[in-house]
């Protein structure tokens, strides 16, 4: 029966009976039917679902895989994507969430997991993200209008010109100037 998990990225991936795992593709207009596509770049193949309660139900498949599928790949996509979830929820070291997640997987499964290398350095990649402040601004003309109608008491407005109308409220601040 195909099943639906969350990747790492936060998209939605579907294994099918064969394991083979697809991305999602598209919906169609009223959302009743699912277009999924290998994940596999170069891989030609789809699968149209439809849903109902959670439950996945294949209604055609397109084209044939270029590739074999991995039994345990699917189990892989998943346990990473949980390691994810684990990572930005607790402050445990990542060696020991990287150990107790490996505890469950066997020796097929272990063999298609990255090196815990990498695995420690995408956590802390995760928890830096969760944890970052705001962006730069990518404009600084908002501080500046600020700067002038504190300083100088007036606005320029769109057109450069200086606006001295007395009562003027600026958008950006909310900030009211009398003049």
């Amino acid at each position: 029966m195909p099943h639906v998990f969350n990747s790492i990225r936060g998209g939605k991936k579907l294994v099918d009976d064969m394991n083979y795992i697809y991305e999602m593709q598209k919906k169609n207009a009223d959302g009743s039917k699912t277009y999924w596509k290998c994940e596999i770049r170069s891989c030609k193949a789809r699968v149209h679902t439809m849903t109902r309660d959670e439950y996945y139900t294949i209604l055609k498949r397109v084209g044939e895989h270029l590739h074999n599928s991995c039994a345990s790949m699917p189990k892989v996509r998943k346990t990473l994507a949980d390691l994810k979830a684990q990572a930005a929820a607790s402050q445990e070291s990542s060696r020991s969430l990287i150990a107790t997640i490996c505890e469950k997987l066997d020796e097929n499964e272990m063999a298609l997991m990255p090196p815990s290398s990498y695995v420690s350095r995408n956590i802390r990649n995760w928890r830096q993200a969760k944890v970052s402040g705001p962006p730069n601004p990518l404009r600084v003309d908002l501080v500046l209008l600020y700067l002038y109608s504190t300083f100088w008491g007036f606005f320029p407005n769109i057109e450069g010109e200086i606006d001295w109308q007395s009562n003027y409220r600026s958008q950006n601040t909310g900030y009211q100037i009398t003049g």
